[in-house]
């Protein structure tokens, strides 16, 4: 006897679920005899997977309109004689379902190990390009194999440490290093380099942006960018403001222009925050150097009259 219902499943984007949701009251409204499963609900990637059963009768009726409103059907055994049927009545949108018919019949375990076969870059290619931002894609993707997965987690600190040295590289020979120091900040406030346990190279990335900033007078004033910047951590915050406090400090009238500017620009309320947090074993020399800035600063934006 043939089966009363057809599964049907849908690749949607989470935006679009509302939307599916709407369709399928639609249809029930009406068509009276219209049954629609309870859904289930998958992941794949940033993608929804919602598979449901309806009555066998209403098959075509709700593949068509379900193609009409560009949800994607993934697994249905006759779509493509459906399709072929939509396109027969000479509807627009039929044509671009069609051209779907290849993917559309493969159901969840098919699906999947498509996914998982398909060819990726390998590892090593990714950790010489410094590309860690591509191999934490792979370690993350629950579709790839496990072995696969495994040596993408180990590549992340090799390919870190490529990436930091060329960025460092590239800047000590640029006359202006900021584009360099922005990329080392952004490594160093990388969140997802410290939910698996990176903090050390983000660290040493900001490290390096904070040495950049320190090769020439003329970038000395990156050094309040690395000051204000509230991704980073606040031992590499404090790192940058003992460094901007030894400068000016050696020679205020030299350098009275980075008094000045950090005047207007340092973020003392951050930069206080940042002291806070601050590693329980700090170099009293280095916690020093801090207040010794930040007490000046203050002081004479109180005497101006502001504060920032």
């Amino acid at each position: 006897m043939e089966n009363k219902f057809k599964l049907i499943s849908v690749i949607i984007k989470p935006d679009d679920l509302n939307k599916l949701k709407i369709v399928l009251r639609n249809l029930r409204n009406e068509n009276k005899d219209l049954v629609v499963s309870s859904p289930k609900m998958g992941k794949i990637g940033k993608d929804l997977l919602i598979s449901f059963k309806i009555n066998n009768l209403f098959q075509t009726k709700i593949v068509k309109t379900l193609t009409e409103n560009s949800l994607t059907i993934l697994s249905l055994k006759d779509r493509n004689e459906i399709l072929k049927q939509i396109k027969e009545e000479k509807k627009p949108e039929a044509e671009n379902a069609d051209q779907e018919s290849e993917v559309v019949n493969k159901g969840w375990g098919d699906l999947v190990k498509a996914v998982s076969d398909k060819p990726h870059t390998p590892i090593n290619s990714l950790i010489n390009e410094g590309n860690y931002s591509e191999i934490l894609k792979i370690a993350r993707d629950f579709r790839i194999n496990n072995k696969f997965r495994k040596e993408a987690v180990n590549g992340v600190g090799a390919a870190l440490n490529i990436l930091i040295a060329r960025v460092f590289r590239n800047g000590s020979l640029s006359t202006e290093p900021l584009e360099q120091i922005e990329t080392l900040l952004k490594i160093g406030g990388d969140q997802s380099l410290k939910l698996i346990h990176e903090e050390d190279l983000m660290k040493a990335a900001c490290t390096k942006a904070i040495e950049l900033a320190t090769l020439s007078e003329d970038s000395f004033k990156h050094l309040i960018t690395i000051c204000n910047n509230r991704n980073i951590h606040s031992f590499s915050t404090i790192e940058a403001v003992v460094k901007l406090s030894e400068i000016i400090f050696s020679d205020a009238d030299k350098y009275f222009y980075l008094v000045e500017l950090s005047g207007t620009d340092l973020n003392l309320r951050w930069l206080n925050i940042a002291f806070d947090s601050r590693p329980k074993r700090m170099e009293k020399q280095k916690i020093a150097s801090f207040k010794k800035l930040v007490d000046f600063i203050q002081e004479r934006r109180n005497n101006q009259g502001f504060e920032i």
